[in-house]
């Protein structure tokens, strides 16, 4: 049997509608692809604990409970793990972002991101992103 993994991610959305993306480093599984920012759920954690200590560890922001917004979730079977998605939405976070692993940090457009090589895993989540981002538009 295959393991399952757990992982949070988040739509982080800047005041002109664009989203945060990371491109996994080369010498990691998928190198070179772009993903939300995020990470595995450790064991005992809540998907939106894993997300905001995750954001603390990799981008150096702080983002409380209150300013994620639950989009969706989804599965993916990848070759060597199965994988449950959380996805959340986020507008508000404190501190400056900063990629602590090396990771390569880039603000998309929704347009932008149809086109980019995303995770696998990641692209089901494009049409609820979507609906959030007009949702705030529409504000």
């Amino acid at each position: 049997m295959k393991e399952r993994i757990l992982v949070s991610c988040v739509a982080l959305v800047d005041r002109v509608h664009s989203l945060l993306l990371a491109r996994r480093p080369e010498h990691k599984s998928y190198g070179g692809m772009w993903e939300f920012p995020g990470g595995k759920l450790e064991a005992g954690e809540m998907p939106d604990q894993a997300l905001i200590r995750e954001l603390g560890e990799e981008l150096t922001i702080q983002v409380r409970v209150t300013d994620l917004h639950p989009l969706t979730f989804t599965s993916y079977v990848y070759p060597e793990f199965d994988m449950i998605l959380f996805l959340y939405g986020c507008r508000t976070w404190s501190g400056t972002i900063q990629a602590t692993e090396g990771q390569h940090l880039e603000w998309v457009t929704m347009d932008d991101l149809r086109k980019i090589a995303l995770l696998p895993a990641d692209r089901p989540l494009l049409a609820n992103i979507d609906r959030f981002l007009q949702s705030w538009k529409e504000q």
